[in-house]
């Protein structure tokens, strides 16, 4: 896939690997574009973010342009592979997948990992929050199966014990540039996690 943004990206010699685009989107429209290829130098990412972050089709302020490709609502019967590959996944929610459900990551040198920051966080509640679906035996969704993930990660002990907690401030403060109260137990949280390793 080649992309045009005006600027030339090149890659180092000694990045073998495809181009990926990067994403962005518009909050107000949801029209989405690349901007630039990726790995690309950090300056060279940022110059294409700053002349191409304006939303072409509805000339939004670049305030209201955000990075990857817009949220996608996951129905039931979509694909849980469709959702683990997805954007909106990280280390922390795959390792949250693959502990409840038995499975193994395919992907090269991957480790598992707790939620670091708020971000994180956010993709592991919305992994749980896709899975609030009644099951056969009548119970509904995932929360019942965290245990699975701190038996199979010590490391996720403390966020399982906390998880009703982690929950409650996340939404609390939903809507929020920063969420302070969340990004702090996540970080004290964390620093139990390590002794666990």
């Amino acid at each position: 896939m080649a992309f045009n943004v005006g600027l030339s990206l090149q890659q180092p010699d000694e990045y073998h690997v495809p181009m990926e685009p990067l994403w962005v989107h518009c909050a107000n429209c949801g029209h989405e574009w690349a901007v630039c290829g990726t790995p690309a130098p950090a300056n060279d990412v940022s110059r294409a973010l700053k002349a191409f972050g304006v939303c072409k089709m509805c000339r939004i302020q670049p305030r209201q342009v955000y990075m990857n490709r817009r949220p996608r609502t996951v129905r039931p019967g979509d694909s849980l592979g469709w959702l683990l590959y997805s954007f909106d996944t990280g280390t922390s929610s795959e390792t949250m997948y693959h502990a409840i459900t038995g499975t193994l990551s395919q992907r090269p040198r991957w480790r598992p990992g707790v939620p670091g920051d708020v971000q994180d966080f956010g993709r592991c509640y919305r992994l749980m929050k896709t899975m609030e679906v009644p099951m056969r035996d009548g119970s509904v969704g995932w929360r019942q199966f965290l245990p699975k993930v701190a038996d199979a990660y010590p490391m996720w002990k403390p966020f399982v014990e906390a998880w009703d907690e982690l929950c409650g401030l996340y939404e609390s403060e939903m809507g929020q540039p920063q969420a302070p109260k969340t990004y702090a137990r996540l970080k004290a949280l964390g620093v139990l996690a390590e002794r666990l390793v």
